[in-house]
């Protein structure tokens, strides 16, 4: 643990030398003093990560004891020669063990008091006789299903470990004023500083955004934008990395860093992309709807207060959602209300999807066949018929390819089009309207 009594009387000054310092004796008296490691170009001691600044100041609260000129400058130096002298090849992290203020909760060993050198340790400890959250839980049950509760624990839980086996982030999405933030506050008080609020949209359009959660279990955007995504790229290898990810900071050439930051975001609307409409961007998504807050509930000032004084057993009660989570191979609990919710979200930023549900624009059945410019033709109709923006017809055609076996559909290059010609097309689909499709003026069938 870290040192907090070291005194004048006990610090060996002989790296002060008429003035100077010996920088090898005096890395050796603060490491003696403050005992750290160092990984990828940060410092950690007993309590995990221990931030640049306040390296710095331990290192200039001693320095300043026997030197009296360029007292900046030399912090620095012994700082920069410090992550060399305490370097560590490797920091190991144990999926299965929470550190918390206390000592180490593991989910198959249990309980063990210890204060090893570690890269997180939670200000929340464990306490097995902790009272139930009754609070917490009357919170929650104003706010969700009691089916979607139980999809939020395990969620909570998946966000105490290092671990991105789950490969999912979580959406809470209601009208406003239900009480969503209350959970933000919540979670800051488990996670401190292995905790970021920041911008869900920031992670794909700001190239430095993802440096910040190096470290970090958990960020919350707790007000989302309802603007769509650009691109997810970065996305979606946030929540599915197991390795290592390129992080860039301001002047610093881009490096590759661990990472096992999760994602939660409050808002009023679901996540879109204005490109990406493939299904390796949704599976990754679980959107939980908050209920519509009653019109005679009282908000409670304090509630925030409330709920932080309940938590250690809102603490034993995301750890039971963990085991669950565990038990089932990190395959999340999901409700059916949930999956309808992600499927209209699916369908809200891919009307192809609604398009072929349709049944009176074309055929499904084996023997049948079409040609893509026809499906276009018979897509771009229904668009006009139903007020809504057609997609291009690369992205069109691609949906089909892509999801031809859900459809039972065959691509093929040689369907016959009307003048015999032999063309890309589906075979497995006919269309039931009129090809010669004669657009409006300004329009083209393949917008």
């Amino acid at each position: 643990m870290e040192n907090t009594n070291t005194t004048t009387n006990e610090i060996d000054f002989s790296w002060a030398q008429n003035g100077k310092v010996n920088e090898v004796l005096f890395m050796q008296e603060f490491l003696k003093a403050y005992p750290m490691q160092a990984f990828e170009g940060r410092f950690y001691d007993t309590n995990g990560y221990v931030p640049s600044e306040k390296v710095k100041g331990r290192i200039f609260s001693m320095l300043k004891l026997a030197v009296t000129a360029d007292l900046a400058k030399k912090t620095n130096q012994i700082y920069q020669a410090l992550l060399f002298e305490a370097d560590t090849d490797e920091m190991p992290e144990d999926m299965y063990t929470i550190r918390v203020k206390n000592g180490s909760l593991s989910v198959k060993d249990g309980f063990l008091k210890e204060s090893d050198v570690c890269k997180v340790r939670l200000p929340v400890p464990y306490d097995p006789d902790a009272p139930e959250p009754v609070r917490w839980t009357a919170f929650l049950d104003e706010l969700l299903e009691p089916e979607d509760i139980v999809t939020l624990q395990e969620y909570l839980g998946y966000c105490l470990i290092p671990c991105t086996k789950g490969q999912i982030m979580l959406f809470l999405i209601g009208d406003g004023g239900e009480g969503k933030s209350r959970i933000t506050q919540v979670c800051r008080a488990i996670f401190g500083d292995y905790m970021n609020v920041s911008s869900f949209h920031k992670l794909e359009t700001n190239q430095f955004a993802r440096a910040d959660l190096e470290g970090k279990l958990l960020m919350i955007d707790d007000d989302m934008k309802l603007s769509a995504l650009p691109s997810t790229n970065y996305i979606k290898s946030i929540v599915t990395q197991e390795g290592k990810i390129d992080t860039e900071r301001k002047g610093v050439q881009s490096e590759q860093r661990h990472m096992n930051c999760r994602l939660l975001c409050l808002g009023n609307g679901s996540p879109n992309a204005l490109y990406d409409h493939s299904n390796g961007f949704y599976r990754r998504q679980i959107i939980l709807s908050t209920k519509p807050k009653d019109a005679c509930r009282r908000d409670d000032p304090y509630l925030t207060e409330k709920l932080q004084k309940e938590l250690n057993g809102i603490f034993l009660w995301c750890f039971e959602g963990l085991k669950r989570l565990m038990e089932n191979d990190f395959h999340f609990t999901i409700s059916e209300r949930a999956r309808k919710s992600l499927e209209e979200l699916r369908e809200s930023g891919n009307n192809v999807i609604s398009f072929m549900k349709s049944e009176c624009y074309f055929t499904l059945d084996e023997g049948l066949h079409a040609t893509t410019a026809d499906l276009c033709h018979s897509y771009q109709l229904w668009c006009r018929e139903n007020a809504e923006i057609s997609v291009a017809l690369r992205s069109f055609s691609g949906y089909l390819k892509d999801h031809a076996a859900q459809y039972r559909l065959t691509a093929s290059n040689n369907i016959p089009n009307r003048e015999g010609r032999k063309v890309r097309g589906f075979y497995g689909i006919k269309v039931n309207v009129k090809s010669d499709f004669v657009p409006y003026e300004g329009e083209t069938p393949f917008d």
